[in-house]
Order: structure tokens, then C-alpha cells, then sequence
């Protein structure tokens, strides 16, 4: 699959092994594979970066690797999503230990 044409809107092709979090909209999801979270702008980016670092360093949380990897598909080329795709150095916030 190729990320850079992933989308939200065709749930059929999600990977059914994965979670995902879907920022700054509202996605109807059956398979409850979605999450739909909305932010201030300014906000969003660091508290996904937050989310994402307590996730990862978690491992009692089903699913988690040991890893303490994070990172970030982003789909357009605009100041909001290159503030999303900071999530790696926010999650730093949570751990120094986890890798960008």
C-alpha cells in the first residue's frame, strides 16, 4: 500500500492489525479501528506527540512493542500537517529513550 494515497474515508483497506488516530476530523469507523480526535491547532500536534509517547512506553497496553518507536504518516504538504509530523520530538517529551 502506498501511504501517500492512504485514506480515512476507505476503511477497507486499513490494515486490520493496526490502530489508527485520525486528527482533526470526525471518521465513521464500524470496525472500530479509528479514532477521531479534534484539537486547536496549536495543541494537536504536541498532544499527539504526547499520546504517542505514553502509548509507546507502555507495554502493558495490547499491541505495543518494546521498541519505544513513534512515527507519523502524513498525507498533505501544509503548515498544519508539518506540525503533526513532529509527533517524533513531542513523544521525546514523554521519554528521552524514544527513537525519531
Amino acid at each position: 500500500m502506498d501511504l501517500r494515497t492512504f485514506s480515512c474515508s476507505t476503511p477497507t483497506h486499513h490494515p486490520p492489525d493496526k490502530k489508527w488516530i485520525n486528527l482533526d476530523t470526525v471518521v465513521e469507523n464500524k470496525k472500530k479501528t479509528i479514532t477521531s480526535v479534534d484539537f486547536i491547532e496549536e495543541e494537536g500536534a504536541f498532544m499527539a506527540g504526547v499520546v504517542a509517547g505514553l502509548v509507546t512506553t507502555d507495554t502493558s497496553i495490547p499491541g505495543v512493542n518494546r521498541d519505544k518507536v513513534v512515527g507519523a504518516v502524513c498525507g498533505d504538504d501544509d503548515p498544519v500537517i508539518r506540525g503533526f509530523c513532529t509527533v517524533t520530538s513531542k513523544a521525546q517529551s514523554i521519554s528521552t529513550r524514544i527513537l525519531k
